[in-house]
């Protein structure tokens, strides 16, 4: 049904005496005023920028969690759009406090991170607001681009399934999971480099090499750390 009724069971009577007929018998569902939240999220201060929005009404999700009763916790979508303007969202909450996160719509294509952002680890409802701003803090990366070798010489392939798929490089961040990131140097039969360029956050990193067995090359088939630790400034 469309109504206006709470999604969460209600004990409306906890003991509910029958010893005779009763007519006029009203239960009654109690349910706390909603007040209607709305505002924006923000990257860095400024709006999100996407180059593409698989909807303009599935932006990033904001998930609401209520500190003390989770019969409230609900989530929302703040807009998409490609024009520059701001990623604007409505929700109607239950008084309370609520823990706020936000997390990216994968079918966009924007600027902001994979992983999950708190937003907001104690934000307080008690009535209407707007121009509410949750701002998503996302470190500058930095570029590291350089070559694969096998001995300090280029490696040979004698086929390359793909161009682009050479040797696969991990990179593990050492103390923030979310900045984990892999990418595959070049592959070629020429003996020219195998190159590789990545977009790394700030930190300390281990670097693993991998084989893409769908090549035929002269790469080992067991996993290799090339590089325990790399520091990205």
């Amino acid at each position: 049904n469309t109504d206006n009724l709470p999604s969460w069971e209600t004990i409306v009577s906890p003991s509910f005496a029958v010893s005779a007929p009763q007519s006029n018998v009203t239960f009654d569902i109690p349910v706390p005023v909603q007040h209607v939240v709305a505002g924006k999220v923000t990257r860095n201060g400024v709006n999100p920028a996407a180059t593409y929005c698989n909807s303009t009404s599935y932006g990033e999700l904001l998930e609401f969690t209520h500190l003390t009763d989770t019969r409230f916790n609900t989530s929302v979508y703040a807009s998409c759009n490609t024009t520059g303007a701001a990623w604007a969202f409505s929700v109607s909450l239950y008084p309370g406090t609520y823990s706020v996160t936000a997390r990216r719509n994968t079918n966009n294509t924007d600027n902001l991170p994979s992983w999950t952002t708190d937003v907001s680890p104690s934000f307080v409802v008690s009535a209407p607001q707007s121009n509410v701003t949750f701002n998503i803090p996302v470190p500058p990366q930095t570029v590291v681009s350089g070559t694969v070798t096998r001995n300090g010489v280029n490696p040979a392939a004698t086929y390359c399934n793909s161009t682009s798929y050479g040797e696969l490089l991990d990179f593990t961040h050492l103390t923030d999971t979310r900045f984990n990131t892999s990418v595959y140097a070049s592959c070629n039969t020429t003996g020219a480099a195998w190159t590789f360029t990545v977009s790394l956050y700030p930190g300390t990193y281990k670097v693993t090499a991998r084989r893409n067995t769908n090549n035929t090359d002269n790469l080992p088939g067991w996993e290799t750390v090339v590089v325990e630790r790399l520091t990205v400034p």
